[in-house]
C-alpha cells in the first residue's frame, strides 16, 4: 500500500484525514525502527569484525610468542647436547693428553690467583700426573700417574701446595691446573661431568620456567616434577608428572635412544594417564624441546 501524499491528506474528509495522518505516522515509525535496526546491525557487524581482528592479532602474537619460546627451548637443548659432546670428547682424550703434555714440553700456562682456584677446581674428578725431576731418567723426569683424584682431594692438594715456598699454581686455556716447583710438576687434568639426557630435557623445561628432578626406583631412572607450575616442593604429595626415556633417563646425551614420555600420577602415586609421548624419529634436543612445550601447554590447560 502506498504512503498518502500531503495532497491526499489535504483533500480528504476530516475522518479520513485523521486516519491518513495515523497511517503516515505509523509508516514513519516503522521506517525509523527499520533504520535503527539497520544501524544496530551495522554497528554489531563492525564490532564483530573489529573483535575478530583483535582476536586474530592476539592469536598471532600468542603463536609468535609460543614459536619464539619453542625456538629458545630447542636452542637451549641443542646447546646442552653440544656441550655434552665437547665434554665427552675432552674426557675421552684427557688421559692421552695428560701423559703427553707438560710445561716442560711447551704447554702455555699462566699463574693464577687464589681467587681463581674454585673455578679451575670445578670438575668432579681429575686425572693426575706427577712429574719429579730425576737426572737419571732419560727425559730428566720420573713420571707417575696416580688414580683419578676427587675434587675434594684435588682441592686439598692445591691449597696445601699454595702455601709452600717457591710453588706456583698455574692454569692453561684448557683448564688444566699445574702445581710447579723447581723439582716437581703436578698436573691436574679435569674430568668433567657429561650432561645427561635428563639435563638436556631440563634445559628446555627451564625456558618455560619449569624444572624436573632426577629420581629412580628399582633400577629405573626418570625425571619428576610438579603437575602444577606453581608447585616445586614436596610434589610427590600431590599430582605430579614422571618423565621417562625408557628405563633410563640419566644416560649421556649422545646415548639417548628412547623417546621421552610424560605420565600423570595422583597424590597417592597412582597412575592417571599419559600426557605426552615424543616422536621416536626426533633427536635428543628436538624431543626435549617438544616435550617441554607439550608439558607447558598441558599445564596451561589444566591449571587455568
Amino acid at each position: 500500500m502506498s504512503v498518502p501524499t500531503p495532497g491526499d491528506i489535504a483533500s480528504a474528509t476530516p475522518a479520513c484525514r485523521a486516519h491518513l495522518v495515523r497511517k503516515v505516522t505509523a509508516e514513519r515509525q516503522s521506517a525509523a525502527e527499520e533504520l535503527a535496526a539497520a544501524k544496530s546491525d551495522l554497528h554489531i557487524a563492525r564490532r564483530q569484525r573489529r573483535a575478530a581482528g583483535i582476536r586474530g592479532r592476539i592469536a598471532y602474537r600468542q603463536e609468535a610468542t609460543e614459536a619464539k619460546r619453542y625456538a629458545e627451548a630447542l636452542l637451549a637443548a641443542t646447546g646442552t647436547v653440544l656441550r655434552a659432546a665437547e665434554i665427552a670428547l675432552w674426557n675421552a682424550t684427557a688421559a692421552d693428553l695428560a701423559s703427553a703434555q707438560s710445561l716442560s714440553t711447551g704447554v702455555r700456562a699462566e699463574r693464577i690467583s687464589r681467587a681463581a682456584y674454585p673455578a679451575v677446581l670445578a670438575a668432579f674428578e681429575f686425572k693426575a700426573v706427577d712429574r719429579r725431576r730425576n737426572v737419571n731418567a732419560a727425559t730428566g723426569w720420573c713420571v707417575t700417574m696416580p688414580g683419578p683424584w676427587t675434587r675434594e682431594f684435588a682441592e686439598q692438594v692445591v691449597y696445601n701446595w699454595a702455601k709452600a715456598d717457591g710453588a706456583w699454581i698455574l692454569s692453561n686455556y684448557a683448564g688444566v691446573l699445574f702445581i710447579a716447583t723447581p723439582d716437581r710438576l703436578i698436573e691436574l687434568w679435569p674430568i668433567r661431568e657429561t650432561p645427561t639426557e635428563g639435563d638436556v630435557l631440563d634445559a628446555a623445561l627451564n625456558v618455560y620456567r619449569l624444572q624436573s628432578y632426577p629420581d629412580d626406583f628399582d633400577g629405573v631412572t626418570f625425571r619428576a616434577m610438579a603437575a602444577d607450575p606453581a608447585g616445586t616442593d614436596d610434589f610427590y604429595s600431590r599430582p605430579h608428572l614422571l618423565l621417562y626415556a625408557g628405563e633410563l633417563a640419566n644416560r649421556p646425551a649422545r646415548e639417548h635412544t628412547e623417546p621421552w614420555s610424560v605420565h600423570l600420577h595422583d597424590e597417592t602415586g597412582e597412575y592417571v594417564e599419559q600426557v605426552y609421548a615424543a616422536p621416536a624419529e626426533m633427536g635428543c634436543a628436538e624431543q626435549s624441546a617438544a616435550c617441554a612445550r607439550a608439558v607447558a601447554a598441558w599445564m596451561a590447560r589444566t591449571t587455568s
